[in-house]
């Protein structure tokens, strides 16, 4: 489960099942959200639109995905992103809740959890 991603390393031994409990928990916490709409990242992500990125088409939401990860993780810094940015509306944005380093660390779960997601249900067509 932790494939192209370049997520978290599985531990070795005893750890191994929880490792790959947990993951398969927060994935279908993921399929859940997704299925419920419970955010508007979520609602987005349901209209499949796509963007060019370097010459691929991938989801819109994706992009905004990888973006707010490095600004969320910018603002557990101490760096506010760009004048514009709002951390609470943000968060709010993909149901996220709790501190900058609490939602630093959400968000990096979040790309994580959506690459698993990505390479079980996602397709791209022209």
């Amino acid at each position: 489960m932790h494939g192209a991603g370049g997520g978290s390393t599985p531990p070795h031994g005893s750890n191994h099942l929880n490792f790959i409990t947990m993951n398969v928990q927060r994935l279908n916490q993921f399929e859940s959200n997704y299925n419920n709409q419970v955010a508007p990242f979520y609602v987005n992500l349901a209209k499949g639109d796509c963007v060019s990125y370097n010459g691929t088409l991938i989801l819109r939401e994706e992009y905004n995905l990888v973006i707010s990860k490095r600004d969320f993780n910018l603002f557990a810094k101490g760096i506010k992103p760009h004048r514009n940015w709002s951390f609470n509306q943000t968060k709010k944005y993909y149901g996220l809740k709790g501190n900058a380093q609490s939602v630093a660390e959400q968000i990096n779960e979040l790309v994580e959890t959506w690459t698993w997601f990505k390479d079980l249900h996602v397709t791209y067509e022209d």
